[in-house]
């Protein structure tokens, strides 16, 4: 069982100092989400992942929610609280039109993943066939090469990149899924 899920457990069972705990590690899991992936600000990270638990929480009570599929939901509910705080601020004009985001790079040991997240990361690599770790390999090591310099280095069309690039994602967040 994870912390998302112990964490809609200690709801159901009302038990105040196990959801104290679990989420604080539920929202660290949801800011450094939202951060990594979409490179939110910190600042709006944290309110984007309270807005999650206090929903999370509502449902829960409501019995709209249990425990074996939280995970995702919670992620994609950051995700989805995320935009509609980005549209909220750009319609209210506080973003301008070429500065959408703050660079991620502005707090790197924001950035920090977890090391049990990293260890799921790395698990999932070693799972994939030797062709799909050479492709994430090479991708780490050249963050910003483009999908033409990938098709020369991998000796294949660019379209055969995009449709790896594709299937290495989807098979990265189904085994990342099963291990979160």
């Amino acid at each position: 069982m994870n912390d998302f899920s112990r964490f809609i457990t200690a709801i159901l069972e009302d038990d105040q100092a196990a959801m104290n705990r679990y989420a604080q590690e539920v929202t660290r899991v949801l800011t450094d989400f939202l951060m990594i992936h979409f490179q939110v600000k910190k600042a709006d990270a944290e309110d984007c992942a309270q807005n999650v638990l206090l929903m999370v929480i509502s449902k829960t009570k409501a019995g709209e929610l249990t425990p074996d599929k939280p995970p995702a939901y919670m992620l994609i509910s950051a995700r989805n609280e995320y935009f509609r705080l980005y549209k909220d601020q750009k319609r209210n004009g506080e973003l301008p039109d070429h500065d959408l985001i703050e660079s991620p790079l502005e707090n790197p040991g924001e950035l920090l993943v977890s090391k049990e997240l990293k260890d799921i990361l790395y698990y999932c690599i070693g799972k994939l066939s030797a062709g799909y770790q050479k492709l994430v390999l090479y991708m780490l090591k050249n963050p910003d090469e483009k999908a033409e310099g990938l098709a020369r280095e991998l000796n294949t069309s660019v379209n055969n990149i995009w449709t790896r690039k594709h299937r290495l994602n989807q098979k990265l967040m189904e085994c990342m899924k099963k291990k979160i």
